[in-house]
C-alpha cells in the first residue's frame, strides 16, 4: 500500500516543507496530512496568507490573528514553522 511505503519511524521521518502561497487551513491540512504519513512538515510563515473572516459569533476575526493562530497550532502539533524561506536550513 502507498500510504504504509511513506511512513516511517519518527527519527527517521523525512522532511517536507510547505512553501506554496496559500491559506493557513491549506498549509495546516497539508502539514497534518504529510505528518500522519511519517513526515516533519515545515511551513514557511511568509508563504501563507489569509483574509479575516467572520467567527462563530458572526464577529470578524483580523487576519492577523487567523494567521497566527494556524501557524501556532502547525507549530505545536505538526512540525517547525520558518518565518522566512531564508530561514530554512540549508
Amino acid at each position: 500500500m502507498k500510504q504504509e511505503a511513506l511512513r516511517r519511524e519518527p527519527q527517521e521521518s523525512p522532511s517536507f516543507t510547505r512553501g506554496r502561497k496559500s491559506r493557513p487551513t491549506c498549509a495546516s491540512f497539508t502539514a497534518q496530512g504529510a505528518f500522519n504519513l511519517g513526515y516533519r512538515p515545515t511551513v514557511v510563515a511568509e508563504a501563507c496568507a489569509t483574509r479575516p473572516l467572520a467567527g462563530p459569533d458572526g464577529a470578524p476575526i483580523a487576519a492577523d490573528a487567523l494567521h497566527a493562530a494556524a501557524l501556532t497550532t502547525i507549530g505545536d502539533l505538526f512540525g517547525p514553522v520558518a518565518a522566512r524561506v531564508a530561514d530554512l536550513p540549508d
